[in-house]
């Protein structure tokens, strides 16, 4: 007999939804990191969290904070295992944490980690932490314990401070009548049962009780500024300072007075270490870790480990420390990675600038930068042409396949930014100093200098006074591709309305291009290096190094930045004169007034207008969701003449025509 064609249709639609099925949501899963001392430790994840993942929980673990050079091993998977390997694929998912051998930098992370660690004690001012009242302290009385939970008046007695003896019930005391009751007016009754409840609610939260009560007063007076205060920046800092507690560390640093006189295979430096009781520990770093100069040659992985088995007083401070740590977040998320120059300074700065030190992570004596990569000798010499070239020619027809290319792109673009604006900078710094001494001759096209260094070409110009003149080379790099401002304008238009999810990384040459502006002069910055041969096949893939520690300082990708109250050696002084200074004020409003002239003397005819290629493609995308929305009003309007005009459909246009 012939199948029936309805069992083939069924069998069908299970396998459809067989397919839909296949697609699973992330689910939580515990992982067990096995520490080397034999503790283990559940940290919380999902089925799709890599082992890079599993290295950011442990960095805010209060248990592991201070570990930075280990590997994981599984008894299955190995030993060394790669960061990039997903946890769903480890049954058992538990994973032994391995310490590795240092290198000279790895060590100094090392102890750039712990300073960090502990910076929040010194280096944020006041913590705002109070002590708190003595209402505070006083025992909560549960629902359990007697009427005086229920009665409104037991409430007004313990809020006015006339408790009963320890022991006594209000329900068994004749002391509050029903006249007594009466006598009380509601509202007092009322108030007072909404102040006990406050003092329950706000225990050990003196900020918070203050803060609402602060607010109940603004409210009945009416005042708006004092209803919903403006935030301040000292109490964002009062929450990431612990300067209430003791600090571990008074100070660490390189040895002075020990040297490695008698060094061994493996020594790199050594350290001095004043600790919070005042006792100098002397360690010296090697490559297997970090051991005291005493006579009991103490040795540990671990430079945390170390000062607790040498110090008691340490290990009660940093205990401490951690206990404020979880306190504050219970979910931990310990923070570090603090910078001075993100977005803002603290306010002990501000007091004090030239005496407010680098944060560890800044702090070049531990390896420290402002962030970005642009003194990397590593990046340094990538030939940054062909690097673009590969990203172009990199597969992008699914969605998967544009998500990693975009991911190489993006960070492999910032590398060349960083790079680019560190070299600028030193150009236009040498080309000023010659400038200054007996000026410099243009070539042509008024170019003052070019240079080739790290696989880049500088070219260096005069900045303009006018102001009205610099927003060509804003927006687009015409002057560095010799193209005209009607050659400009159709180049992005025609860019822009034939844009798709890969315009901004096939343009190579507006990639590869960045422009600084720099005392007073232009530096226009192109990518080089080996050139690409006719016929060529380049690679499908680009080698580019991820962030380090899982991306978590990702928000400082460029941040060259240099503090102002940090002046490079040989710097000169601003003048202090009060004449020089009013004669700076006004050659500054001169050039304003003077570039505001011209841009009002400009006829429209004559202005040079630019458009972006994004404009061109936002302009192609409206005019698609209109021709969409047009296609459906027509076929709605099909939809309706052949079933009729419906009564709901004309009062809606008419709805719509009086609006």
């Amino acid at each position: 007999m012939a199948p029936r064609t309805s069992r083939a249709k069924a069998h069908k639609l299970k396998g459809e939804k067989k397919k839909k099925e296949e697609k699973i949501l992330p689910a939580a899963i515990d992982i067990v990191v096995v520490l080397p001392d034999g503790n283990e430790i559940t940290l919380k994840g999902i089925t799709t969290d890599r082992l890079l993942d599993i290295r950011r929980l442990l960095a805010v673990n209060v248990q592991t904070c201070h570990l930075t050079n280990y590997s994981f091993h599984h008894e299955v998977r190995g030993s060394k295992l790669q960061d990039m390997l997903e946890v769903s694929v480890l049954k058992p998912c538990v994973l032994d944490l391995v310490e590795e051998d240092y290198t000279e930098d790895l060590a100094i992370a090392h102890v750039r980690r712990l300073l960090d660690i502990v910076a929040c004690t010194t280096s944020f001012g006041s913590s705002g932490k109070q002590a708190e009242p003595k209402s505070s302290q006083e025992p909560i009385k549960t629902l359990g314990q007697g009427a005086a939970a229920l009665n409104p008046a037991a409430h007004m007695a313990e809020a006015n401070g006339n408790m009963p003896p320890a022991g006594e019930d209000f329900e068994g005391r004749q002391e509050v009548s029903a006249q007594a009751m009466e006598s009380v007016p509601r509202a007092e009754i009322d108030k007072a049962v909404i102040v006990k409840s406050e003092k329950r609610v706000f225990k050990g939260k003196p900020e918070a009780a203050a803060a609402i009560a602060a607010a109940k007063e603004a409210t009945e007076k009416g005042d708006m500024t004092g209803m919903c205060p403006p935030s301040k920046l000292g109490q964002f800092y009062e929450f990431l300072s612990f300067s209430h507690l003791t600090p571990p560390l008074q100070f660490l640093r390189r040895s002075l007075k020990q040297t490695l006189d008698k060094k061994r295979e493996g020594d790199f430096f050594v350290l001095d270490v004043r600790l919070c009781n005042g006792k100098l520990v002397t360690v010296t770093v090697c490559d297997k870790g970090f051991s005291s100069c005493s006579k009991q040659q103490v040795c540990d992985h671990s430079l945390v480990a170390l000062l607790c088995r040498l110090s008691k007083a340490f290990t009660k401070a940093y205990d401490d420390l951690m206990k404020a740590f979880v306190e504050r977040n219970k979910f931990g998320n310990l923070p570090y990675g603090f910078r001075a120059n993100t977005w803002v300074v603290p306010p002990v700065a501000a007091e004090a600038p030239s005496t407010f030190p680098a944060l560890p992570v800044e702090d070049e004596t531990w390896g420290g930068d402002g962030g970005g990569k642009g003194r990397d000798k590593e990046g340094s010499m990538r030939p940054w042409a062909r690097d673009f070239a590969i990203l172009a020619a990199m597969p992008c027809k699914t969605p998967e396949e544009r998500q990693i290319r975009d991911h190489k792109a993006f960070l492999h673009h910032n590398m060349f930014i960083d790079i680019a604006v560190t070299q600028a900078t030193d150009v236009i710094q040498e080309v000023s100093e010659k400038d200054s001494q007996g000026g410099i001759t243009p070539d042509v096209d008024d170019i003052l200098h070019v240079d080739t260094r790290c696989n880049l070409k500088l070219t260096v110009r005069r900045d303009t006074g006018v102001a009205s003149k610099k927003l060509v080379m804003k927006i687009d790099s015409s002057q560095a591709h010799n193209l005209s401002n009607n050659g400009l304008a159709e180049k992005n238009l025609l860019k822009g309305i034939t844009a798709d999810e890969s315009t901004t990384i096939h343009d190579t040459q507006m990639l590869g291009t960045v422009i600084v502006r720099h005392r007073g002069f232009i530096a226009i910055v192109e990518a080089a290096g080996t050139s690409i041969e006719s016929g060529e096949v380049l690679p499908t893939d680009l080698a580019v190094e991820e962030h380090p520690e899982g991306g978590a300082n990702a928000l400082n990708l460029n941040s060259l930045r240099t503090l102002l109250h940090k002046r490079p050696a040989g710097a000169v002084r601003p003048p202090s004169d009060a004449e020089e200074l009013q004669s700076a004020g006004a050659l500054v409003n001169s050039m304003l007034e003077e570039s505001l002239t011209q841009l009002e003397q400009e006829s429209k005819s004559s202005s040079h207008d630019c458009i972006r290629w994004e404009l061109g493609a936002c302009w192609v995308q409206q005019l698609q969701t209109q021709a969409v929305a047009e296609k459906e009003a027509a076929e709605g309007k099909a939809k309706e003449g052949a079933n009729g005009p419906s009564a709901g459909s004309e009062k809606n246009f008419k709805s719509f025509i009086s609006a």
